[in-house]
């Protein structure tokens, strides 16, 4: 269940602290983007992707995988801490300066229920939070995590 987690959710982050101005808080957009992979709702995952990874495999491909990787509900979400942290998004060389986000996370699927606590990592572009699936060679090679 943490690799269906990791897989579908995981890397990004941004400079500066919490929010500021009409700012979304990084924590909120990894929430966000945590449930519309919870709900189904590959597409609007997609689009919040870090842009050097919407180059490397296209939406049909991703969408495709989160599919096959099965449903999953999220009960609660526990931010343990935000930091900065420089990070590279997996599957390129881009290096950037994130929000790190350690979070306990609550995930059901069927009768199994389960805590993992990981970081995650939200960065900053163009104004917009956007991550990263931790792991981009199996979305490369066409076949799914």
């Amino acid at each position: 269940m943490k690799r269906l987690l990791l897989a579908a959710v995981v890397v990004l982050a941004a400079c500066g602290g919490g929010s500021s101005g009409g700012l979304e808080a990084p924590e909120k957009a990894f929430e966000r983007q945590l449930r519309y992979l919870a709900d189904g709702q590959a597409g609007l995952a997609y689009e919040e992707l870090h842009p050097a990874q919407q180059a490397l495999f296209s939406k049909d491909i991703y969408m495709r995988c989160v599919k096959e990787g099965g449903s999953f509900d999220i009960g609660d979400i526990k931010i343990v801490k935000v930091y900065d942290e420089e990070t590279t998004i997996p599957g390129t060389q881009v290096r950037v300066v994130s929000k790190a986000i350690t979070a306990t996370i609550e995930v059901k699927r069927g009768l199994l229920k389960s805590d993992t606590t990981d970081t995650y990592h939200e960065v900053l572009v163009d104004g917009v939070w956007r991550f990263a699936v931790a792991d981009a060679a199996p979305y490369t090679a066409t076949t799914c995590p």
